[in-house]
């Protein structure tokens, strides 16, 4: 078992690594998992490797607000390592993927013994949060083709990926619209040369043509993240 190519796992010491092994599993991401939910006591952390996982706060009228996603190099149930134990949002699979899982109990351990490893982890913590709040004025104050940009470009720097195999009424749910809605401003990216919808999935054309029409947030969140290092 290698961590090198994990963005929060690769700068662990010889010592942390070796701990480690004898901790972490692997586990199968399967879309329509279900990882945890609102008011779930949780100590269990997954760091992915591959897939997107998206982190949904849930409306008692059974809708859902766009959250979080996570892909490669990501991790959830961060609040485990912390100790805090019970989480907010639903986490479910929406693209296929492997992860790492290890309990709350040994992360908090490893991140004792490395004092790097610590750090990684509560930048990318400070960065979760950043970007909640980043969301939260997004959904606000911005129009559904700009944060429909902006999702589709976070989607593909989490999966790594131009193809996104996401279907339209999934993309609604997450940005709280109807499918009819996604489905017209689709078109509308699709006739600017910027994606391409077929079959259930949809391919990036034109990060650039992309980037022009989302928000400033996508730019913003995304710079957190890459400053973790």
């Amino acid at each position: 078992m290698t961590f090198a190519q994990h963005a929060l796992l690769r700068s662990l010491s010889e010592e942390t690594a070796d701990f480690l092994q004898d901790e972490i599993t692997s586990v199968t991401l399967s879309p329509g998992d279900v990882l945890f939910e609102p008011g779930q006591s949780l100590d269990r952390i997954w760091f992915v490797q591959s897939g997107l996982v998206s982190l949904v706060t849930l409306l008692q009228d059974g809708g859902e607000i766009d959250g979080i996603m996570v892909g490669q190099h990501g991790a959830l149930g961060l609040l485990a390592s912390l100790g805090s134990g019970r989480v907010i949002s639903r986490a479910a699979v929406q693209v296929e993927g492997q992860a790492w899982s290890l309990s709350g109990e040994a992360c908090r351990q490893a991140m004792r013994r490395d004092e790097e490893f610590n750090g990684r982890i509560m930048r990318y913590y400070e960065a979760v949060f950043a970007a909640a709040v980043q969301l939260t004025a997004c959904n606000a104050s911005h129009s559904l083709e700009q944060r429909l940009c902006r999702w589709l470009l976070t989607c593909q720097d989490q999966l790594g990926s131009d193809v996104l195999p996401i279907r339209q009424e999934v993309v609604g749910r997450m940005l709280g619209a109807n499918r009819t809605s996604i489905a017209s401003i689709s078109r509308v990216l699709q006739n600017d040369g910027a994606i391409l919808v077929r079959h259930g999935r949809i391919k990036i054309l034109s990060i650039d043509r992309l980037s022009r029409r989302a928000c400033e947030c996508y730019a913003v969140t995304r710079e957190r993240f890459h400053s973790i290092g």
